[in-house]
């Protein structure tokens, strides 16, 4: 009997209000919408943190963070730890993860290094795709472009964008004849609609009198919490410091250069 192929379609910080089929607002969400009801919604999931590589580690590992290991941005999972790849690698699938991974124990673009568990042909993680660009794109995408006028004035369309250039890695990878072949399974992770939204015109234009609802304040007591007022004490007292260490780093030049004057020195 012929294998099942698995495709993971994963979205980064999408809020379930932000999705037709389950917001029932009028989004153009068309396509996840057709999925959705062709499928089976999970309307009882939720992420086992709201924290980015916690809650990757949750996805790709099937086990807490705290077991994992990365309790927060930049840890990665203990070495021992395996990702779905591992298993479904192991099994015999040919697998292929494309777009965003934050689980390598660096910062959001990760480092361009695909882990031996993925077909390293098709890996594209962010610092992958910034390597792409030019300087001047790495800047435009970094520090967003969030406006008509904006994205008209430095010419952006699709082919600038991760998402964009995602999904011709995808199309790519499912044409290949051995796909009919060998079963697979493969990850596409899309990094919007995370910030920097950076998208085309086009789509932007879609919302532009578009209004997000915020729900309803939580209440809580964290304002008189002895450990949150300690860690907030610690963190103004790091800030201070930091102050005080930018300041006298901005004076140095200036006060080396004063002294090196005043004592004849010729060098500072």
């Amino acid at each position: 009997m012929k294998r099942p192929n698995f495709l993971f379609i994963m979205t980064d910080t999408q809020a379930t209000n932000m999705v037709g089929c389950y917001s029932g607002k009028p989004l153009n969400t068309q396509n996840i919408d057709s999925l959705a009801a062709e499928g089976i919604r999970f309307n009882s999931a939720y992420t086992c943190s709201p924290v980015c590589t916690p809650a990757r580690a949750g996805l790709f590992t099937g086990i807490y963070a705290n077991q994992s290991g990365p309790w927060t941005n930049n840890v990665a999972p203990g070495k021992n730890i395996s990702t779905m790849g591992r298993y479904f690698k192991d099994a015999g699938y040919h697998t292929c993860y494309i777009g965003k991974w934050h689980l390598d124990g660096h910062d959001y673009f990760g480092t361009g290094e695909c882990p031996p568990e993925w077909d390293a042909d098709y890996w594209f993680d962010g610092a992958n795709y910034l390597s792409e660009l030019t300087e001047k794109e790495i800047s435009l995408w970094r520090n967003g472009l969030n406006s008509v006028e904006d994205l008209q004035a430095n010419h952006i369309d699709e082919t600038f964008t991760w998402a964009h250039r995602i999904s011709n890695r995808a199309v790519d990878f499912l044409q290949q004849p051995a796909r009919a072949d060998e079963p697979f399974l493969m990850v596409i992770s899309y990094d919007e609609p995370h910030h920097p939204f950076t998208c085309p015109v086009e789509y932007l234009e879609k919302y532009t009198d578009f209004y997000y609802e915020l729900g309803e304040k939580a209440e809580d007591d964290l304002a008189n919490n002895r450990n949150i007022t300690a860690y907030g004490r610690r963190r103004c007292h790091r800030q201070s410091v930091m102050t005080g260490f930018i300041t006298i780093r901005s004076i140095l030049p200036a006060m080396t250069l004063l002294m090196t004057k005043s004592d004849g020195s010729s060098t500072p």
